[in-house]
């Protein structure tokens, strides 16, 4: 299951949440960051604007000896703006992390950074799979032994298939294949989701929960508490809204 919680489970005491800092300085602004459970650092940050004048979103992974793996940029004004209204509600600073990693040598050598689109997905996070012929999933990251489908990714190579927990890992499934998801870094049905992980509309989470609660073993109950206990993975609602017209003679 791409998910984003049980890669963290057995590692919880070396896990640095999701931290907001916003560094000020002459090349980037507004670091975020988070340590996974490989000991990666994710980093995003504001870089200076380019030749049109847009504000770019750099978002950055490192290893522990502070070696680059993977860099992307985001021009987009609707994802850069919305990153830096969450900045400005953190109000932290801590620029030492961003000399650590040397982030605003980024700024100068875009050559390095792929150029993204908004909708483009970023670091491998839990995205919504159709289920088209075949339903092949790609195998990724950790997954909790005696499933195929909670953890981060999937070890399945068919959607048929389950493992020897196959009843909490039937419930994985199905949250994985969530319809209505929000990516990380990204924005869908209005809101942007300032987390570095996905996540899912409530409606999902809830039927996740009582999938689980159903199964009610040992695994399951592991698997609950990772995820709305410790984690507390958030989710979000959509609802209509009812605006008002005013009439005019001549119409609307």
């Amino acid at each position: 299951m791409k998910s984003r919680f049980l890669a963290l489970f057995f590692t919880l005491p070396s896990l640095i949440l999701s931290r907001a800092q916003d560094v000020m300085g002459p090349d980037f602004s507004c670091l975020r960051w988070s340590l996974d459970s490989h000991g990666q650092t994710r980093i995003a940050f504001l870089g200076r604007e380019d030749a049109a004048g847009a504000r770019l979103l750099y978002r950055t992974v490192w290893s522990k000896d502070l070696r680059m793996l993977k860099c992307e940029v985001n021009a987009d004004p609707l994802v850069t703006d919305r990153f830096r209204s969450v900045c400005d509600r953190s109000g932290a600073q801590n620029p030492n992390m961003g000399r650590r990693f040397d982030v605003g040598t980024l700024v100068f050598s875009d050559a390095q950074c792929a150029r993204v689109t908004s909708s483009a997905p970023w670091f491998p996070g839990r995205a919504r799979r159709k289920r088209t012929e075949g339903r092949v999933r790609r195998k990724r990251a950790w997954i909790l032994p005696g499933t195929l489908w909670c953890g981060r990714g999937s070890e399945a190579v068919r959607y048929e298939e389950l493992g020897m927990f196959e009843n909490t890992d039937r419930c994985c499934r199905e949250h994985d294949h969530c319809l209505h998801v929000i990516p990380p870094f990204r924005v869908n049905y209005g809101v942007f989701n300032p987390n570095f992980y996905a996540v899912s509309h409530c409606e999902c989470d809830q039927r996740f929960r009582q999938c689980l609660q159903g199964v009610n073993d040992t695994i399951s109950a592991m698997v609950g508490y990772s995820f709305f206990n410790i984690l507390r993975v958030p989710c979000f609602e959509l609802k209509q809204q009812r605006r008002c017209t005013e009439m005019y003679w001549w119409g609307m």
